[in-house]
């Protein structure tokens, strides 16, 4: 896979970390497809308006992440996964991106406790 893309995708991932863009449902809404859905650590599923709504309230913490790695799985949809470690506990995470007109945006995501 090529690494400049990879960087772009983890670039994009980190972002959805930023205190300051997950509060923003703007800034969230611009990097998550129409369809996205999330299963997160706690198994709770969300759609995008709610995640949108959920982060934008949400209490400021760290996020400590590493390990990525990406995987192309056709022209357009890439799979990137990485480790998470913050307050409430560490995770395994999987992300689908998906290249669009508006470009990389985010399709699913889960977060697993790890």
């Amino acid at each position: 896979m090529d690494p400049e893309l990879t960087d772009t995708l983890v670039a994009l991932e980190k972002r959805l970390h930023e205190p300051a863009v997950r509060r923003s449902g703007g800034e969230v809404a611009k990097l998550l497809a129409d369809s996205f859905v999330e299963i997160a650590s706690s198994g709770k599923l969300y759609t995008r308006g709610e995640i949108i709504e959920d982060l934008a309230t949400e209490d400021s913490r760290h996020i400590e992440a590493s390990d990525f790695a990406a995987t192309q799985l056709h022209a357009s949809v890439i799979k990137v996964t990485y480790k998470t470690s913050t307050s409430h506990g560490d995770a395994r995470r999987e992300s689908i991106w998906l290249h669009t007109e508006d470009g990389w945006k985010v399709v699913f995501h889960r977060g697993t406790p790890a």
